[in-house]
């Protein structure tokens, strides 16, 4: 997944060279949520930042299913009843050709064996990425950015599990579980595969 070497079978897409190198990253990231549990499983730093790039901006989707085993293992304990993902906005999402977070979240409930659900979130509004604003400006510009889907009607009283790439303050998972919450879900945990390290 890192290095581009080819892997053995049950290797979760790391050979041991680089799982060395990762020993600091690989060590589990309490996420900033004010809403229940929430967990990455890298540091945004190095290989794992290099890798969520090349499958965020280059396309490499193949990346998707090794990286969705990892942060299965980031929900260790969680026990969610259903999986969603933090949607793009549909015009980023034509222009990229796919949701890194949908096939990050699809990977994630086939490795917990866990219903996917598509619509539980929409993006409402097209706005700059956050990596582009400064920190302190994250909240408000997601303030109202999300709103539910037509799924959250079949979320009510379940524990939601909240899938996002890469978490920096996190404001954005903060507001999609504000949204999910208001619609009846009884619990929102959240996993990401990367965070920024201090963002706890």
């Amino acid at each position: 997944m890192f290095c581009g070497r080819t892997f053995q079978p049950r290797s979760w897409g790391i050979c041991p060279e680089c799982l060395n190198a990762l020993k600091e990253e690989a060590r589990l990231q309490r996420l900033p949520v004010a809403f229940g549990d929430g967990a990455a499983a890298f540091q945004y730093c190095g290989a794992a930042r290099s890798c969520l790039v090349a499958l965020k901006f280059r396309g490499e989707t193949w990346r998707a299913p090794l990286m969705a085993q990892w942060i299965a293992h980031a929900a260790k304990g969680m026990q969610p009843d259903v999986v969603a993902a933090v949607p793009i906005h549909p015009l980023r999402r034509i222009a990229r050709g796919y949701g890194q977070c949908v096939l990050l979240a699809k990977g994630v409930a086939a490795a917990l064996e866990l219903p996917y659900e598509g619509d539980a979130l929409r993006r409402r509004r097209h706005a700059p990425p956050l990596y582009t604003l400064q920190a302190d400006d994250h909240a408000r510009a997601v303030a109202g950015r999300f709103s539910a889907g037509k799924a959250a009607a079949r979320l009510k009283g379940k524990h939601v599990l909240l899938v996002d790439d890469v978490c920096t303050t996190g404001s954005t998972l903060n507001e999609c579980a504000r949204v999910l919450l208001q619609t009846g879900v009884s619990w929102v945990s959240a996993v990401c595969f990367a965070a920024v390290s201090g963002a706890d």
